[in-house]
């Protein structure tokens, strides 16, 4: 009859969608990559870049994680639509399954082991005496130290093969400063203006640095500051001796000074005949001997 109808046709591309575009994963783990395409039914290839570290079925899309690192799995369809998955492998972490605790320590001279030892599974322990903020090297043995002050040990179970290394963490410690004393052990002595120059040693039991002083009453004293040596001076009166310690960094003391007196007289002996001089300010005198020679 001479009529006619026409319908227009548009074949458009497949399109290639994957489930993921991203993946994260563990060493050992598995994981199936869906491709879908539309229209349906075409078939979907997998492909690996870096099959060492994540190797997949070409068919499946099943992706083995072996070591860690990053591959790329790549889906393709006949005529050459493609898409893309970036595989992320990491390693299980060992785990530390007895964490270290800090020590109760005081100074003591020596050396000391900071922080308990610690236990590691899938991993070794390793140790680090690093700043309050970060590691500073890492090493099997326990960090040890002598003088007292605070002191930052890191911890961490370093994997075996096939593990990542766990999370550092931080222990803080302190070596406390030891209790130390100054004493001297007697508290006064009686001395004549004849008598030698003397010291009393101190007793000083932590390691600070020691000066002398001396506050006189009547009496003319004098002491060297290094040593504590006493000259008795000519007056009669009363010396008071100051030991003061400058405390060194690893003790600590209840009291940084120590004192004791002198009482200085004249040096008043009679001879076998007393004469004016000899007689004391209360009009007595004092004679030993068999015969008094007056």
């Amino acid at each position: 009859s001479g009529n006619a109808a026409s319908c227009e046709v548009t074949v458009l591309p497949t399109v290639l969608t994957l489930s993921d575009a991203t993946k994260s994963m563990t060493v050992g783990q598995m994981y199936t990559l869906t491709g879908t395409t539309t229209p349906l039914g075409k078939t979907i290839t997998f492909t690996s870049d870096n099959s060492t570290v994540a190797s997949v079925n070409p068919t499946t899309g099943e992706i083995t994680a072996n070591v860690t690192g990053t591959a790329t799995i790549t889906a393709t369809i006949p005529g050459g639509g493609s898409a893309t998955c970036t595989v992320t492998v990491s390693g299980t972490m060992a785990t530390v399954t007895t964490a270290p605790v800090a020590n109760t320590l005081t100074y003591n001279g020596s050396a000391q082991a900071l922080v308990s030892a610690g236990t590691a599974s899938n991993g070794t322990m390793q140790y680090s005496l690093g700043t309050s903020s970060a590691p500073a090297g890492w090493s099997a043995s326990i960090p040890t130290a002598t003088n007292a002050g605070d002191y930052y040990v890191w911890y961490r179970a370093k994997g075996d093969a096939g593990f990542e290394d766990s999370t550092p963490v931080k222990v803080d410690v302190t070596i406390a400063q030891k209790a130390a004393s100054i004493s001297f052990a007697m508290a006064s002595y009686n001395k004549t203006t004849a008598d030698a120059a003397f010291t009393q040693a101190v007793t000083n039991t932590g390691d600070g640095s020691v000066m002398y002083s001396i506050e006189n009453s009547g009496s003319n004293a004098t002491i060297n500051t290094s040593t504590g040596e006493v000259s008795l001076g000519s007056t009669a009166g009363t010396a008071t001796v100051t030991a003061i310690v400058t405390p060194d960094a690893n003790h600590t003391y209840a009291s940084t000074t120590a004192t004791y007196t002198i009482v200085i007289t004249l040096n008043q002996t009679p001879g076998a005949n007393p004469s004016l001089g000899d007689w004391t300010d209360d009009g007595t005198v004092v004679v030993t001997g068999d015969k008094l020679g007056l």
